[in-house]
């Protein structure tokens, strides 16, 4: 594994698939939710600390992950800092549930908003314009009065539900936010 230390909040790994095979990894079984990828994760961030000096361990970070083709991976780790506006949570700690849905375009993003308002979506919402792949997002907080499956059903009419913990880091750090409240409420009404 090599490391390199591109700045104080910026650091980029390179994986072989040994490496990779060591901390139980493959490029399809990374996912943050995953004890497993928790645990790989933090020892890697240990070496880090101690080869290098980088300390992930006491602030949020992003990690971007390429594949590479000899079986590895190029990591890169960006430290957001607790400060920062950009590590605010995207829903309160006291809602139950977040989900993520991506649109192509501003027209499918209201209409799945007018639908959700229509069923009954009652809880917190937020709106993105995401700059880099002219896409929109919306973010609900909570849950709908009716059934998860039907909130589910009538959104992908419309665009498609995202993993929200890469998604959510993602939006953090390139989107615009159009709708910072109640977005289902006030961009069904456009």
């Amino acid at each position: 594994m090599e490391l390199i230390k591109i700045n104080d909040r910026k650091l980029k790994i390179m994986m072989t698939s040994e490496d990779m095979a060591e901390y139980e990894l493959t490029r399809d079984n990374i996912d943050y939710e995953n004890v497993d990828t928790r645990r790989a994760l933090r020892s890697i961030f240990a070496t880090a600390k101690q080869r290098t000096g980088f300390d992930a361990s006491s602030e949020r970070v992003f990690v971007q992950m390429y594949p590479s083709k000899a079986g590895g991976c190029e990591m890169y780790i960006t430290k957001l800092g607790d400060g920062d506006i950009k590590t605010r949570d995207l829903c309160s700690e006291k809602q139950k549930t977040v989900e993520i849905y991506h649109f192509d375009a501003v027209k499918w993003l209201i209409d799945a908003c007018l639908r959700l308002e229509n069923v009954g979506y009652f809880g917190e919402s937020m709106a993105y314009y995401d700059m880099q792949n002219n896409g929109y997002y919306l973010v609900l907080c909570d849950s709908l009065s009716g059934s998860q499956l039907s909130r589910t059903y009538c959104l992908k009419e419309y665009g498609k539900q995202v993993d929200k913990c890469t998604v959510g880091m993602y939006i953090k750090e390139y989107c615009k936010c159009i709708c910072a409240s109640r977005a289902v409420g006030v961009l069904s009404k456009m």
